[in-house]
């Protein structure tokens, strides 16, 4: 890929997609007790992060692309 942008927010995105799927794991297999919960919200709130990072990077690009 050319743009470095695009690709960015690609990566972002997909990271943020892997932290709710990590996240959706650490709920089903709840052997540490509270500490899987913990576990559970950090990657919730951290996907949450990543998703606005990839959306801001992706608008980002496609303003440049445009003019």
């Amino acid at each position: 890929m050319e743009n470095r942008t695009l690709f960015r927010g690609l990566i972002a995105l997909g990271a943020g997609l892997l932290a709710v799927s990590l996240s959706a794991l650490c709920e089903r297999i709840a052997f540490l007790g509270a500490a899987t919960h913990f576990a559970s919200g950090l990657l919730d709130g951290l996907s949450s992060v990543i998703f606005v990072v990839a959306i801001v990077l992706l608008l980002r690009d496609r303003r440049a692309s445009q003019g």
